[in-house]
């Protein structure tokens, strides 16, 4: 429930205004606020009528009743009337620009899969799929196709735009598109961040997208090629040598990313881990179909993996590492975190210690860029793979910066990778110390625990940029006596 503050109620005690005027108790609209310092004790608010106050660091710390209001789904009457959802819990005040209000549960994903011109995205639609399914029955022929896709048009089903641009794709680059796109799609989050892993590992290697498609854009007139996203395999950088292991660096010159928003839930009062927030969905039904709000972002990003044998390495077998394998062997520690921590990937990758390698490593990274090369450390977000087969895994960070309204941030990130070696010496020189020494060294990981040796002075970042909520990092695992 969200709801304004009961001034009134508050600042009267709920016994009402005993001023003599006519248009006392619910016409009272108006309020003094009074300021003698900067703190909340420092405010008073006082009745404009019957100048009865109250302090407002009182009426902040306190408890209130709730209203049961839900002013996202209906706005409030003129009359503020109590809402029928009868509630028993208690309100509590937070400010109106606190980012605990409203906690936004967001989900990214990228135009990182075989999909790589906007045609493959307008074959994507929900109604292409039934006419698809049909016709693949009957015989897939461009005809069938174009005679299906014009009457999808004018049942208002696909916009006239998509309709001629898919129309006037060569039939080739359709049906390529079609088998493309009604492939097996993982069904699960995780599935899809780890076929992002596998595309991208696959680009680090030939480029993306096939040359094919980069011909196509040059023909005039054929919008439906523009490239969603491109590495061109002459700028990927091998081996780049730091700290006694060889990296792979790829510039990804052409990224494009959608975030939705699935719910939205309250901080925990009080940091009850017992009782977690309740979350609110925020998606509606259209047509049969549900959806989310929603924005795309184009960019740019750094795809950052090990070089030799794409990526795989063995266990480590350094002490930290051991400690946060222990809690990862341990089941009744996995359980014992609640839902909510976890970013939509399996438990036991965030707490696997070759996962905290590479997110200890992505968050120094993002540290270190945004010193050397202007970026804000609130500009570049992360995302880290990570997959495990048996004794062996293998991980990669994706670094980039997005943003709306444009196309693209002028490469200003990929601009930087060829000084990559300089700026993972430094991250990993980085991890070596920290100002809050001792202490934070000595930090290690327990069952049931977080993070390792990490604190706002070495590792912690913003968290609009970490996916992870600034959880899972261990500097010396990444400093781990294998690595020496």
């Amino acid at each position: 429930h969200l709801d304004e503050v009961p001034w009134y109620y508050s600042v009267h005690k709920g016994a009402g205004c005993t001023s003599n005027s006519q248009d006392n108790n619910k016409n009272v609209t108006a309020f003094y606020w009074r300021r003698t310092g900067n703190t909340m004790k420092d405010i008073t608010i006082i009745c404009t009528k019957c100048e009865k106050s109250e302090n407002f660091g009182k009426m902040y710390y306190n408890l209130h009743p709730c209203y049961g209001r839900h002013p996202h789904k209906k706005p409030p009457s003129k009359e503020r009337a109590r809402s029928t959802e009868h509630c028993k819990a208690c309100a509590k005040i937070i400010t109106r620009q606190s980012t605990i209000l409203h906690v936004a549960d967001t989900t990214t994903l990228m135009y990182i899969s075989p999909t790589y011109t906007a045609l493959h995205r307008l074959l994507s639609n929900r109604a292409i799929f039934g006419i698809v399914s049909v016709l693949e029955g009957i015989g897939l022929s461009k005809e069938a196709f174009d005679k299906s896709i014009k009457n999808l048009n004018q049942r208002k089903g696909i916009s006239d735009s998509a309709a001629k641009e898919i129309m006037s794709a060569d039939w080739d680059d359709v049906h390529d598109a079609i088998n493309t796109v009604y492939g097996d799609v993982p069904d699960t989050y995780l599935g899809l961040i780890r076929d992002e892993f596998n595309v991208l590992i696959k680009a680090s290697k030939v480029g993306a997208p096939p040359q094919r498609y980069k011909q196509n854009v040059a023909t005039p007139g054929s919008k439906y090629a523009r490239i969603l996203f491109e590495v061109d395999p002459n700028r990927i950088k091998y081996p780049i040598n730091s700290n006694g292991i060889e990296f792979r660096i790829t510039p990804i010159q052409t990224l494009r990313t959608v975030t939705v928003q699935e719910k939205f839930h309250r901080e925990i009062f009080g940091n009850d881990v017992n009782n977690p927030p309740k979350s609110v969905d925020v998606s509606f039904n259209y047509d049969g179909t549900r959806w989310y709000p929603g924005v795309e972002y184009v960019g740019e990003g750094i795809f950052i993996r090990l070089d030799n044998d794409d990526g795989w390495e063995t266990n480590h077998g350094d002490t930290a590492s051991s400690k946060w394998r222990e809690a990862f062997n341990n089941r009744a520690h996995i359980d014992g975190y609640p839902d909510y921590v976890f970013k939509n990937v399996a438990r036991e990758d965030a707490v696997d210690p070759g996962f905290v390698w590479w997110h200890t490593l992505s968050h120094l990274l993002i540290r270190i860029i945004g010193e050397e090369s202007g970026y804000s450390s609130a500009a570049i977000r992360e995302r880290v793979y990570f997959e495990r087969n048996n004794d062996k895994f293998r991980g990669g960070i994706l670094l980039y910066a997005a943003q709306p309204g444009s196309e693209g941030t002028m490469g200003g990130l990929i601009g930087i990778s060829h000084v990559m070696k300089q700026i993972l010496d430094k991250a990993f020189a980085a991890s070596e110390s920290c100002s809050s020494d001792p202490l934070c060294a000595n930090q290690g990981i327990v069952g049931g625990g977080y993070n390792g040796a990490s604190c706002y002075a070495c590792l912690l970042i913003s968290e609009t940029s970490c996916e992870h909520r600034n959880m899972w990092l261990d500097r010396n695992v990444l400093n781990g006596e294998r690595r020496v």
